[in-house]
């Protein structure tokens, strides 16, 4: 129970990350062509999945002809060139967010903790190396951690990497557990050719265990910082933010209050009318019904920029602190005067 108690929810972010392997190198040792089929990658046996938003890699010849010439397009290497895209590097899921303390602690702790926390989220050439609590974690997304090779700077990309490329996530089953998913939005989304409200619905009906989805239109971190202790917190102008808690003075009364300055989010709005009818037509088509998640507006912030909004919301209340200290002082010593007249009246 102790060790069960120390768990805490987390925000972990995925992202792709280069492998020392090659394409070519891995072709020579498995004897395959890359990308390799479906069959070569999840056994013949396997069951075909109905999944719109993310694909299983296909036996197409065309579509694997496709992903060679995107990858070497990608290179700058010639698209004709057959052997091209063998220079490229494997890429494999990865996180920044370290693993819960008590993993660490002892092997008692470690049987505790493992019950709850499963290592997730594997690609070809590379095994799941991501600690991952379905119950408690909220899985971070960002457009720009899936553009190893290919990127467009959209919410398109990520779903793309994840489940239409070459490079897609094998164990897409554990991605089909997840409750809790953040999506860091681009800011351009008009210019993309899925509305947001489609890209939710694609997700959900995929992913129809998604419990909460949070929009995140601003992600705060310091330049060489990583993402090994992430939070998720209303949206917030955090530069006006911190001036209002630096200047809240408690002793004047038409001085501004303080609390977080609220951020512009108007982007991203989803209208939940166009999301149950999108709804509505999949199950009219025969589609499985699906449940749209809880949708906030959020922002996250890194370890440095929550340190700093922790540490000016404590200097705040220390000078409402010291300010009611003052008053009562001022209270007991006035109440103290009335009692010492009091006697000396009644004395006289």
């Amino acid at each position: 129970m102790i060790w069960e108690r120390t768990l805490r929810p987390r925000v972990v972010n995925l992202r792709q990350r280069k492998l020392n392997k090659t394409i070519g190198e891995w072709e020579t040792e498995t004897g395959n062509t890359w990308p390799p089929s479906r069959g070569e990658m999840v056994g013949e046996g396997a069951e075909e999945e109905d999944n719109d938003a993310f694909l299983d890699l296909r036996e197409s010849s065309r579509w694997r002809g496709r992903e060679r010439a995107a990858l070497a397009d990608a290179l700058n290497a010639n698209i004709f060139d057959e052997d091209a895209y063998k220079e490229a590097h494997l890429v494999g899921l990865v996180s920044d967010c370290r693993p819960p303390d008590a993993l660490r602690v002892c092997r008692e702790a470690f049987q505790v903790v493992s019950k709850s926390y499963h290592k997730v989220f594997s690609s070809l050439g590379s095994i799941p190396t991501t600690w991952f609590c379905f119950e408690l974690d909220t899985l971070y997304l960002r457009h720009d951690n899936f553009s190893a090779y290919y990127a467009d700077g959209s919410l398109v990309s990520v779903s793309y990497d994840l489940g239409d490329s070459a490079f897609n996530m094998l164990d897409m089953d554990n991605l089909l557990k997840v409750k809790n998913i953040a999506l860091l939005l681009t800011g351009d989304n008009d210019d993309v050719d899925i509305p947001l409200e489609k890209f939710i619905a694609a997700l959900a009906s995929t992913i129809r265990g998604l419990e909460n989805l949070y929009l995140v239109v601003k992600h705060y971190e310091k330049e060489g910082q990583d993402a090994t202790c992430l939070s998720i917190t209303d949206p917030m102008d955090f530069a006006e933010t911190i001036r209002t808690y630096k200047l809240f003075n408690p002793t004047v009364w038409w001085e501004q209050v303080a609390e977080e300055v609220p951020l512009d989010s108007t982007d991203a709005e989803v209208n939940l009318e166009d999301l149950e009818r999108i709804l509505a037509e999949d199950v009219s088509r025969g589609g499985t019904p699906w449940n749209i998640p809880k949708i906030e507006t959020k922002v996250v912030l890194d370890r440095e920029y929550t340190g700093e909004l922790a540490r000016a919301r404590r200097a705040a209340k220390l000078k409402v602190d010291e300010l009611v200290k003052e008053h009562k002082a001022d209270e007991m010593e006035r109440g103290a005067k009335r009692e010492i007249k009091t006697e000396t009246n009644n004395w006289k």
